[in-house]
């Protein structure tokens, strides 16, 4: 635009000086970019259009959802269990030699032990910002050392186990799992240890798939004291016995003139049958006894087996009733004379048979799963799913139950509830973030209708600031964060800023508009004009918060998902202000004078003219204030200092805290009973308290662990630091009806099953029940 036509739109009376100076304005370069903003629309409508169909695209396939940010836990644990060694024991043994020689670990901060009968847990915390998986392979290959160190206890001895404390590792899904009539309770759990954990472990992000529950199946060998005493046998021979021959492995080659087969020994317990042939002692006719073992030591047996095989089909006729005992790889005795006679006696060889019998049943209980909806408990097997630390829920949960339904349809009268869902709570965050930001934005384009008086303005901030917040979660999803509470608290936090760009830019067209330029000449002028004192104040906050971003420690952790949003938030306002706010000015605003039959209307005239009219009065007020300050300064520095007095004074009377407490409507509750409480005690105490809990509706459904499983077998790897699973406790997730329909908040709910159960059960030795998802460490 040449300078001849910007003064056409000027005023006559405008001073040579301040014409002048409005034309060297219009030669820089903030006014080349909204001229060529406003020259070049199709262009910028599509880089916008494509800025938005990215963050949809990011959001729904990229970016994972999370309740909150994943901050990687600095802690590793190391866990040993030695049953039969009292407390004071394992503290003496285990705890303290391990916790002596850990202090040498790099970057500890420090170092602590629970110890308790026949178990001890080792806890390590670092530096946060350390890498925890050198850090765990450290404390690993240490602990190879010091396991050399502990005292042997035969049996009891179990190796020290090196696993990650994770608070955040949860389960985000727990299914219930009962079957009809035609799955019994031992068949039941053999399908959920193999095709279900087997089937949902395909499903990425899926890290580890636990069952917890139900019946194992067992072979139980129960022996006959007084049969054994007639054979002259000790339980050990039994033992020993099965140990030996339950077995599945190559017997070598046999080889027969142009042929080759490979001979396995295969007597493996699969049914009580195979275990009651297994022998134990061959008895000569002296009465001498030697035992039975396998003729080869193991492995690939080499012909040396491959030729026993054939002494023994060679050289005994197997007839009477030991006919049906496996002879594949045995070396029975040979015969032995009978005594002066010459003539040899075949020994009898003893069976597991012939001292016991054996049962096909499950292993003793020492673990339940309990699942309660609405007051009734279901006895049935869990199935817990334990995600990738920095994976979605929103997007793991869907996928899993994808599979369950499928197992359901593949497995008639196998029924799978869901007795906990993170991605539900996930979904309830995420619907009512959205909600406020809608509501945000809505609120926003009333304020700007209000303070500028023009609906035009108004249209321009309701598209500019979704925009600018599009811009931001693209760039989110490009650094590969998250959508979760902290960034979008973020998005929510910049929103005032983004109003704040649009409000000054419109304004400053407005008042050119007001000199008599037309749309496209002032919003070039106008928003140049402003502009750098916008970038200044974007740069001074930018500034201020990208230290933030690498302070280290918990700090950095905490703020990274706050504080990239706002910076990111920022940038894109300043963009969309140099290009998409410019080219909307241009091309929706209009002239004061084409505005005068608008004005006339009566909303106008009875809502936006009277409170333009007390703007005017306010900014009157406001600029008598100002002078007065002015005049008197020594008054206005006392009252600033009396303010900053008074605003620190108030500092040290307000409490702190990482998290506000927050009613999400989940808890986690851990219930231990005294030491050396039985598990059946253990389990009736769970019931009574789970008698308690039926008593409050809000309360919809629970998922609860009663004792443990040998060793971890069925635990997550990811060890939460709440409690250690152990026969006489219990561990449960509670899921509250949503916090908008209860009358009781949840923290009088848990202090309520609290005081009950502590009064009525007895033997309790701790009860805790906490609200989730409130701070970073739930």
């Amino acid at each position: 635009m040449t300078s001849e036509n910007r003064d056409q739109h000027k005023p006559a009376s405008q001073p040579t000086g301040l014409r002048t100076r409005v034309e060297t304005r219009a030669m820089t370069a903030l006014h080349m970019i909204h001229k060529w903003s406003i020259e070049h629309p199709y262009v910028i409508i599509s880089f916008y259009l494509a800025v938005i169909i990215s963050s949809v695209i990011a959001i729904r396939f990229f970016m994972p959802r999370r309740f909150m940010p994943y901050v990687e836990s600095p802690m590793v644990g190391v866990v040993t269990m030695m049953p039969g060694l009292s407390a004071q024991e394992m503290e003496t043994y285990i705890s303290k030699p391990i916790e002596e020689q850990l202090v040498n670990v790099k970057n500890l901060h420090y170092i602590r032990s629970t110890s308790q009968d026949g178990f001890s847990i080792v806890s390590l915390e670092f530096n946060y910002g350390t890498d925890m998986k050198k850090a765990l392979f450290d404390v690993q290959s240490l602990m190879n050392v010091i396991q050399a160190n502990l005292p042997t206890t035969g049996a009891n001895l179990k190796p020290s186990w090196v696993l990650a404390i994770d608070p955040l590792n949860l389960p985000i899904l727990s299914l219930s799992v009962t079957g009809d009539y035609r799955w019994d309770k031992v068949k039941l759990r053999e399908f959920v240890d193999n095709d279900v954990v087997n089937r949902l472990k395909t499903i990425p992000a899926v890290y580890s798939v636990v069952p917890f529950g139900g019946y194992k199946r067992q072979l139980q060998v129960i022996v006959d004291r007084d049969k054994l005493a007639a054979y002259k046998l000790s339980i050990l021979d039994v033992k020993n016995a099965i140990d030996k021959y339950n077995v599945r492995r190559s017997g070598g080659v046999l080889t027969h003139g142009a042929n080759e087969s490979i001979v396995r020994i295969d007597t493996l317990a699969q049914d009580p049958e195979t275990v009651l042939n297994y022998p134990i002692a061959s008895v000569s006719a002296s009465g001498a006894i030697t035992p039975m073992a396998p003729s080869s030591s193991g492995g690939m047996g080499g012909m040396g087996t491959g030729s026993s095989l054939t002494g023994v089909g060679s050289t005994f006729d197997r007839t009477g009733p030991q006919s049906s005992a496996p002879t594949a790889g045995l070396a029975f005795p040979n015969p032995t004379p009978a005594g002066g006679t010459g003539k040899f006696e075949q020994p009898k060889i003893v069976y597991i048979r012939d001292v016991a019998r054996v049962v096909d049943t499950h292993w003793e209980r020492r673990s339940a799963y309990h699942y309660m909806r609405h007051g009734k408990v279901v006895e049935s097997i869990e199935v817990s799913v334990v995600q990738d630390p920095a994976a979605s829920s929103a997007k793991v949960v869907p996928s899993v139950m994808k599979a369950i339904r499928q197992l359901e349809q593949e497995n008639p009268g196998v029924k799978f509830d869901v007795a906990y869902d993170n991605a539900h709570f996930v979904g309830i965050l995420f619907k009512n973030m959205f909600e406020e930001l809608g509501i945000a934005i809505v609120l926003t384009a009333i304020a700007v209708l209000f303070f500028l008086g023009e609906w035009r303005g108004t249209l321009i901030a309701l598209i500019t600031i979704p925009i600018s917040l599009a811009m931001a979660i693209a760039g989110l999803g490009a650094l590969g964060m998250t959508l979760n509470s902290g960034t979008l608290i973020g998005l929510l936090l910049s929103i005032g800023r983004l109003v704040d760009d649009s409000i000054i830019d419109i304004h400053a067209v407005e008042r050119h508009m007001r000199m008599g330029k037309d749309p496209k000449t002032a919003t070039i002028d106008g928003i140049a004009e402003v502009r750098l004192a916008v970038i200044a104040s974007t740069l001074v906050l930018v500034l201020a918060l990208v230290p933030l971003l690498f302070s280290g420690g918990i700090v950095q952790l905490m703020f990274v998902e706050l504080v990239w949003p706002i910076i990111l938030a920022l940038l894109s306002s300043m963009l969309v202000s140099f290009t998409l706010t410019a080219l909307l000015c241009a091309n929706l605003l209009r002239p004061h004078s084409e505005l005068e039959g608008e004005r006339s209307r009566w909303f106008y005239r009875r809502v936006l003219g009277p409170f333009q009219n007390m703007l005017g009065r306010m900014e009157g007020g406001y600029a008598r204030i100002i002078r007065w300050m002015l005049k008197h300064r020594f008054s206005n520095m006392t009252r600033v200092l009396a303010t900053v007095i008074i605003g620190f004074a108030f500092y040290y009377m307000i409490g702190s805290e990482m998290m506000p407490l927050a009613d999400v409507g989940q808890a986690y509750g851990v219930l231990e009973m005294a030491p050396g409480t039985s598990f059946a005690e253990a389990e009736r105490a769970t019931r009574a308290l789970e008698r308690i809990i039926a008593k409050y509706p809000e309360i919809e459904k629970a998922s609860i662990e009663i004792g443990t499983e040998t060793m971890f077998e069925s635990f997550s790897p990811f060890y939460t630091g709440y409690s250690m699973p152990q026969v006489n406790g219990a561990m449960m997730m509670l899921t509250f009806s949503d916090k908008d329909e209860r009358k009781r908040n949840i923290w009088q709910i848990i202090d309520a099953i609290h005081e009950e159960a502590i009064a009525t059960i007895p033997g309790i030795r701790r009860l805790q029940i906490k609200e989730m998802g409130s701070d970073v460490m739930a």
